[in-house]
C-alpha cells in the first residue's frame, strides 16, 4: 500500500510584508519579539528532511500577519 504524505509547518515563518509594516505599533524590536514568541521557531529546521522528501507546503509569513490555520470568523476561533 503506498502512503502519502504532506508536510505543513504553517507557523514557522517570521516575515511580515513590508506594504503592511506600518499596521503595526509596535517598535521593530517589540514587534520581533512578538513575532519570535508566536513563531514554532526551528519546525522547518526539525522536518526538514521529511519536507524535501515528501513535499509540502511552509509558510514564510509571521503568523502575525497571517495565520492559515485560523478560523474564518473569530467567534469560532478558540484561541
Amino acid at each position: 500500500m503506498n502512503k502519502h504524505y504532506l508536510i505543513h509547518l504553517p507557523h514557522s515563518g517570521r516575515d511580515i510584508s513590508s506594504e503592511f509594516r506600518s499596521d503595526y505599533l509596535l517598535e521593530e524590536d517589540e514587534l520581533t519579539q512578538n513575532i519570535n514568541q508566536y513563531c514554532d521557531l526551528y519546525t522547518d529546521e526539525l522536518f526538514s528532511d521529511l519536507f524535501e522528501h515528501f513535499g509540502g507546503v511552509k509558510s514564510n509569513y509571521s503568523r502575525l500577519f497571517f495565520d492559515p490555520e485560523r478560523f474564518g470568523e473569530d467567534t469560532a476561533e478558540p484561541m
